[in-house]
């Protein structure tokens, strides 16, 4: 008789067990679930799975028997909400210098041509160039910056067409004077970049959500 009565035992066990994880929570706001299972306990919140999928609920939202319930300890739920965000930005950060790379790696500009350009103008036309060329049609977020933060821009006189030889870097007026003369064909974004901005004494710098054009003495 044992072997045919432990089967039963252990499904009576078992429904007993989800009666105990299941249970009815509403918020300080009236929001109600409704025979919620607690999935996770975490040290700002509960997460529970009901009818509709998982959901998390925080527990400041939260009486407080039911904080107290489940231990809550508002420094910790500080720590641990602090760490999270910071593992957030970090993820995120990551993620959208991942991504502007390949956009400078995959983008390929079929002609670029410039006879004594600022490095603005140079700028300008990779921007749309990069837009235009990209299979997503956003291009990049190219920022041009030419004196390092915290100074601010001297004017200068301009260089006249044709005083700085190709190749050869600003002269002492700093990059707003520096001439672009180049011919490039098929180059990804970034080559051509940073190209272009080496001949203007300037360095290409990948941000999450943005690719810099900044002075060498910048970090």
């Amino acid at each position: 008789m044992i072997p045919l009565l432990l089967p039963n035992v252990l499904i009576v066990l078992i429904l007993s067990l989800s009666g105990v994880l299941a249970d009815d929570f509403k918020t300080l706001y009236g929001k109600e679930y409704k025979n919620a299972q607690v999935r996770r306990v975490e040290s700002d919140g509960i997460v529970l799975r009901i009818n509709s999928g998982i959901s998390k609920v925080y527990f400041t939202e939260l009486p407080k028997e039911i904080q107290e319930r489940f231990h809550y300890d508002a420094r910790k739920a500080a720590e641990f909400t602090s760490l999270a965000i910071e593992e957030n930005r970090l993820f995120l950060e990551q993620r959208g210098e991942a991504q502007s790379a390949n956009k400078l790696n995959t983008i390929i500009i079929p002609h670029i041509e410039f006879r004594d350009a600022t490095i603005r103008e140079a700028i300008d036309f990779l921007r749309e160039q990069a837009a235009e060329n990209d299979p997503e049609g956003k291009g990049v977020n190219i920022v041009l910056r030419l004196v390092p933060i915290g100074q601010v821009a001297q004017p200068s006189d301009p260089v006249q067409p044709g005083a700085t030889p190709e190749g050869t870097a600003a002269p002492a007026a700093g990059p707003a004077a520096a001439r672009i003369t180049v011919t490039l064909d098929n180059i990804p974004l970034g080559e051509a970049l940073r190209y272009i901005a080496n001949q203007a004494g300037l360095k290409v710098k990948v941000e999450p959500y943005a690719v810099l054009v900044i002075p060498n003495t910048e970090q």
